[in-house]
């Protein structure tokens, strides 16, 4: 027992850091570029390299390696994302900026599934959900806290969060080495024999690939319009998105302590039309109460959404790493897609025309699910199966 506390305790930190350190390279990146000459569409290019990558990775190193081993994996991913974010500084080059990007993208899909199947083991029932709960907690609040400490560094150096990312990602490898290593005989297998998913999983699914398209936007588009547009500096940016982080990082906590949202049809649709309209709002506010305001409740909203593809994607499933896959590929195209259209129209257009460009589709689709809904409803026999 103790044993494996250590273990939990020490897997937290390493997705606390690992998830603060990634999310304010991500932001810092946006600053950076900018002062390397790169226009919007270039910065939503180079924002999307890292996810495309992630993904294209994710499958290959299934496919390569056929004995997976969470410690040597992560100790590489840690190594090739402080080698590869280094020579993004150093280079000018944008073609060489662009190609550490790529090798960033492949060290970083070597870190989030060895780490999560690292700290559940094969716990079931409350250890299982206690072990969730505080993975959610810990790489929420690192993300939260990002972009604050992210702003404040880059308003004194571009390079400056970057070369505290690096460390921070070369003392974790050196961290690892002393995280205990996952055990085999951790606990039951999964007593599911037969797959009894809910279908309500089509509907969260389709919701996440919506929440990164948005989540892409803010923290990568909505950095330059504020700057561009509202004249705000970047430590004003980074505190106004710190407010979605920590709301975020909250609303994990207070939905792992509640049963209310599972299986709740209502609160499924109705946070999804949440933000759609909370990411319309983003484009008609100016006030910093206002933006923070919406930031806040786009925060809960983001949690619950997450929450809700992670919870029911894996309800019932037998294979639950597959549908985990699932969960982090259609969470990656929401990002390639918020990232590269965002920046294409926040070059030609304005940030007002990204969020029409993206609401009305959006809401197209709510529409469209609910009236699916209702006739599966009718029909009592769900959508699909699969």
């Amino acid at each position: 027992m103790v044993y494996r506390e250590s273990r939990r305790f020490k897997l937290a930190i390493l997705s606390f850091l690992g998830q603060f350190s990634i999310a304010m390279a991500n932001f810092a990146l946006v600053y950076l570029l900018r002062a390397k000459g790169f226009d919007s569409f270039e910065i939503g290019i180079a924002a999307s390299i890292n996810p495309l990558f992630y993904l294209i990775s994710c499958f290959a190193f299934q496919i390569i390696l056929k004995e997976r081993k969470a410690k040597i994996e992560t100790i590489a991913s840690m190594l090739g994302m402080a080698i590869s974010l280094f020579f993004v500084m150093v280079f000018q080059s944008k073609a060489m900026i662009y190609t550490m990007l790529c090798l960033y993208g492949c060290a970083n899909s070597l870190l989030w599934s060895n780490v999560e199947s690292w700290i559940t083991g094969k716990e079931e029932g409350p250890s299982l959900g206690s072990s969730v709960a505080l993975f959610n907690f810990s790489w929420s609040l690192g993300a939260g806290i990002s972009t604050f400490v992210g702003g404040l560094l880059s308003a004194v150096s571009v390079d400056l969060p970057i070369i505290v990312v690096v460390a921070i990602f070369a003392a974790l490898a050196f961290f690892i080495v002393f995280i205990e290593n996952p055990d085999s005989n951790g606990g039951p297998e999964s007593s599911i024999e037969k797959d009894s998913s809910t279908n309500l999983r089509f509907y969260c699914w389709t919701a996440v690939v919506l929440l990164y398209i948005g989540y892409s936007l803010i923290v990568t588009i909505f950095p330059l319009y504020a700057l561009d547009k509202l004249a705000l500096s970047e430590e004003k940016t980074g505190f106004l998105l710190l407010s979605r982080g920590l709301s975020a990082c909250i609303s994990f906590v207070i939905l792992g302590r509640f049963s209310f949202w599972q299986f709740n049809k209502a609160f499924i649709f109705s946070m999804q039309l949440a933000l759609i309209f909370l990411v319309a709002l983003l484009a008609i506010v100016h006030s910093n109460v206002a933006i923070a305001f919406v930031l806040v409740l786009f925060g809960f909203v983001f949690a619950s959404i997450y929450e809700l593809s992670i919870f029911h994607g894996a309800s019932g499933a037998i294979d639950r790493n597959k549908r985990m896959i699932v969960h982090e590929v259609l969470l990656t195209l929401g990002t390639m897609i918020g990232s590269l259209l965002g920046g294409y129209l926040y070059k030609y257009f304005s940030f007002q025309m990204i969020i029409v460009a993206l609401a009305l589709p959006s809401l197209a689709i709510w529409i469209v699910e609910i009236a699916l809904f209702v006739r599966s409803t009718k029909l009592n026999n769900g959508i699909l199966e699969v």
